[in-house]
């Protein structure tokens, strides 16, 4: 027991390093301007949430994403303090009725359903963040949910290798 003791707090140690890590190289990662004033940076820490989630248990990842989502705000999004606090979890909730059904949906269905979460996730970010129209928020949210989902599918198959 005291073995698996000493594992379960490694593995939350790793999983901790990691994602701070990750905010870190996301704040600092450079970002593909579109216009003067929209910028797209890839959310690092969202694709981890995601492939946390495949192996642990929701409940757990969600009380991690609310707290590194917060220090994700003070060292990334330092204009609106609590932004990803909010949606980071809720995101993640989402997220788990993908691994809920995973056995049921097919693989398009899987991606499909995963983009639009990311999307949802993106809309409501950008929506809070910019004063813009919607048709931009919506046109910068797609760009940014299809370029996660792509480094989702790559980070999952060269990692997991799972049927996602």
């Amino acid at each position: 027991m005291f073995s698996l003791y000493n594992n379960k707090i490694y593995s939350f140690f790793q999983c901790f390093l990691i994602s701070i890590i990750l905010i870190f190289i996301q704040a600092y990662m450079p970002k593909i301007w579109l216009f003067t004033e929209f910028d797209i940076s890839v959310d690092l820490f969202l694709i981890f949430l995601t492939l946390l989630l495949l192996n642990n248990q929701i409940h757990l990842v969600i009380l991690y994403a609310f707290f590194l989502g917060l220090f994700q705000d003070f060292v990334v999004q330092v204009d609106m303090i609590g932004s990803y606090a909010l949606i980071k979890p809720f995101t993640v909730y989402f997220l788990g009725i993908l691994k809920s059904f995973s056995h049921q949906w097919s693989n398009l269905n899987k991606m499909f359903y995963l983009l639009v979460i990311y999307l949802l996730h993106f809309l409501i970010y950008y929506y809070i963040m910019v004063n813009s129209s919607l048709f931009v928020i919506f046109i910068l949210s797609i760009i940014q949910s299809l370029v996660c989902l792509f480094l989702f599918y790559i980070f999952e198959k060269l990692i997991y290798n799972s049927n996602i």
